[in-house]
């Protein structure tokens, strides 16, 4: 078969030391046929020639591909990266939410990205994120707050933005808690 045909010509390639194109041809195979991909690739030092082979890594295993790219942050960087994961949002979002875990700059041109992702795959973390990040648009970030009705979200953003006026209103309307809206005040006093 086709498949035997590449595990023959990958393995040709390894006994000749040949271990980028043995890597290339291993990409070529299904999942289950390449059970010692990412031992390979660690082994030999691979990581840089996959700058533009994530996507067929990820075919392989997600949650592999997933720790490999988290350890080569500067081999392989979140402007390289999230390109080839724009298939899947949920897999940008997994991502990025991992690297702004291991350091919150290294992916800071996407910032204003993350805002919508954490607001449609992980709206429990949105208000964490919008303390903790810098990188992003006070704008998108209240548009992101409106369209997703993420109230908690959209008083901090208001408030960051100067317009407790605007953040009290929302507070009383939406939450309707007097205790907390005492406390608002005070706080911004």
């Amino acid at each position: 078969s086709r498949w035997a045909l590449l595990e023959c010509l990958a393995a040709l390639h390894c006994h000749a030391s040949q271990h980028e194109a043995a890597l290339e041809v291993m990409l070529q195979l299904p999942a289950g046929r390449v059970s010692h991909l990412f031992a390979f690739i660690e082994q030999h030092a691979l990581q840089p020639h996959l700058r533009h082979k994530i996507g067929r890594l990820v075919a392989h295993s997600w949650p592999r591909t997933l720790e490999m790219l988290l350890a080569q942050l500067e081999t392989l960087p979140p402007a390289l990266v999230v390109p080839q994961l724009e298939g899947s949002p949920a897999r940008v979002h997994e991502y990025l939410h991992r690297v702004f875990e291991l350091d919150a700059a290294a992916a800071s041109t996407f910032h204003t990205r993350q805002l919508e992702l954490y607001a449609e795959h992980a709206p429990d973390q949105l208000l964490s994120f919008l303390r903790q990040a810098s990188g992003y648009s006070l704008e998108a970030a209240l548009g992101v707050c409106e369209r997703h009705a993420a109230v908690d979200a959209h008083i901090f953003v208001l408030s960051r933005m100067g317009s407790h006026r605007d953040a009290l209103a929302l507070l009383l309307e939406r939450k309707r808690n007097m205790a907390e809206a005492i406390r608002y005040v005070r706080d911004a006093a």
